[in-house]
């Protein structure tokens, strides 16, 4: 693929189709009603017919089931990749504390999905530096683009790299990424990043990867 365009030439494009916006965490925990709570009238007004307090907790009297303050207790707790996340861990907009182990979670996930995908590309050392076009198509809109692009690019330059470290035991081991295509990311190599966002009714990522025109 070499397309043209005023300042620069596309070499090689990467589309994302399937793009990981939010990863699972656990599981979201039950909460009850309790004699602290302002509990809705179709509770209250039972109380005493099927509903009653023990230990403080409101449950069915014929179950003997406590009685579930949140109805989404028990699906899967999602926590939505936004950069956010490595400068506020205990974001307003995630509505829990983020702990390290996540953040690495999110890394390595990203990772892993975009050393799958990339294939089938060589560049010539004669072409470098590089220029990389990120283009961000998402369903909700409402990330600044900062925070949006902040663990997509890192994690796709770090597996578009040759060779990683990978601790086996005790030891550091180089790997060898047969499918890399830059032996760093440094200004040598990348000269030039561009990012954008559009609104789809999809989460997809388009990457460029282009040359420069004097």
């Amino acid at each position: 693929m070499n397309e043209k365009i005023d300042k620069y030439t596309i070499l090689h494009e990467f589309v994302f189709n399937d793009l990981i916006r939010d990863i699972g965490i656990g599981k979201i925990k039950p909460k009850y009603y309790t004699d602290e709570d302002k509990i809705p009238s179709k509770y209250t007004k039972y109380i005493g017919l099927l509903y009653e307090f023990e230990d403080r907790v409101l449950i069915e009297i014929k179950s003997r089931k406590k009685v579930l303050k949140n109805k989404l207790a028990g699906n899967d707790k999602k926590l939505i990749i936004n950069g956010n996340l490595l400068h506020d861990r205990n974001s307003s907009f995630s509505g829990f504390r983020i702990k390290n182990f996540q953040i690495i979670k999110i890394k390595q996930i990203l990772l892993e999905y975009f050393r799958s995908k990339i294939k089938d590309i060589k560049l010539n050392e004669d072409i470098l530096p590089i220029r990389i076009n990120f283009l961000f198509e998402l369903k909700n809109l409402d990330i600044d683009i900062d925070n949006l692009k902040s663990f997509y690019e890192k994690e796709f330059l770090d597996a578009s790299q040759k060779f990683y470290i990978k601790k086996i035991g005790l030891n550091n081991v180089k790997i060898t990424n047969k499918n890399g295509f830059l032996l760093n990311d440094n200004p040598k190599n990348i000269n030039s990043i561009y990012s954008s966002v559009k609104i789809s009714d999809s989460n997809k990522l388009t990457v460029q990867i282009c040359k420069e025109h004097e």
